[in-house]
Formats: structure tokens, C-alpha cells, sequence
């Protein structure tokens, strides 16, 4: 998680911050289906980096 101020432009504590609330709000996998690869920081982590960059898959 070193890497979290540096690509997100968050502090580590606003990070955190956002993971909770991702938490909260339904982020961690309920049900029955395919199991999530990534852990909930990753997944909030990969999106902050993507909405940050604005960068697309070609």
C-alpha cells in the first residue's frame, strides 16, 4: 500500500476512509456467484487509480 499516495493522489487515511465506506455500502461479495480475485482495498485501489488517470482499455 505504498504505492496509494502516489497513484490515488489520497493520503493513506482518506484511503482507508474510502474503503470503509465502500464496505459499508455493500462492497464485499454477498451471495453465491463468482468469488472476487481481488481483495476489497485492490478493487477500490484499481478504480480510485482509473477515475484518477481517466484511462481506458484500447
Amino acid at each position: 500500500m505504498v504505492w496509494v499516495p502516489t497513484f490515488t493522489g489520497l493520503s493513506m487515511r482518506q484511503f482507508r476512509k474510502l474503503v470503509r465506506i465502500v464496505a459499508a455500502r455493500g462492497g464485499e461479495q454477498t451471495g453465491t456467484g463468482r468469488r472476487w480475485g481481488l481483495t476489497l482495498a485492490d478493487r477500490v485501489l484499481l478504480s480510485a487509480v482509473y477515475y484518477r488517470t481517466n484511462l481506458t482499455l484500447r
